[in-house]
């Protein structure tokens, strides 16, 4: 978070969470989590001012074994609200396996507001930063394996309005619908 601190909020499970180990170290975690009322101080105003909360649906598996280690999801969900009003919806499910290289994902956002955006890590922003709009639409699916990603990703932007844009975005609001598909080698042979 940086120099963000967080000054409000509570983490909580409505139902049980099932977590589970196995005998070679692995984790399994199924249930809902919420987060309610968290509230940020962010000195850069990037983040929300408003009180974040979220809703989740986990069902992950981490695992170990000689090779290496895994992890993989089944249909998490999970939904978004500033202040009560909602702020967008995620769906995913995927895996990768170290050992393999390999991976695989579905993952898909409906009306996510810039705010919540604004919450991925900077680095994973390239440190580019909204000031208003929204992902209307985001599906990615695809795959990686012998070092080559295939896939597909549909996005849909919705007033999208970003601080720093890098030179191949245009300034101010921006609605976009794009597809992009293919294949892209890593590396290797």
């Amino acid at each position: 978070l940086g120099a963000t601190k967080i000054v409000a909020g509570k983490l909580s499970n409505p139902k049980r969470l099932a977590l589970s180990r196995d005998e070679k170290g692995g984790l399994s975690v199924t249930g809902p989590v919420h987060m309610d009322g968290l509230r940020l101080e962010d000195p850069g105003g990037d983040l929300p001012g408003e009180a974040v909360s979220a809703r989740a649906v986990l069902d992950v598996d981490w695992g170990r074994n000689d090779a290496g280690w895994s992890v993989a999801s089944r249909d998490i969900t999970g939904d978004f609200r500033l202040a009560n009003r909602r702020a967008g919806s995620v769906k995913a499910s995927g895996g990768y396996e170290a050992a393999k290289g390999s991976a695989e994902w579905d993952v898909q956002l409906k009306e996510v507001d810039w705010r919540v955006v604004n919450l991925l890590p900077r680095a994973w922003r390239r440190g580019v930063a909204m000031r208003a709009g929204k992902i209307a639409d985001l599906t990615a699916k695809g795959t990686l394996n012998d070092q080559t990603v295939n896939g597909k990703l549909q996005l849909d932007l919705r007033g999208a309005d970003f601080t720093d844009p890098p030179d191949w975005l245009p300034e101010g609001p921006l609605d976009a619908v794009h597809t992009f598909a293919g294949m892209i080698s890593l590396g290797g042979d």
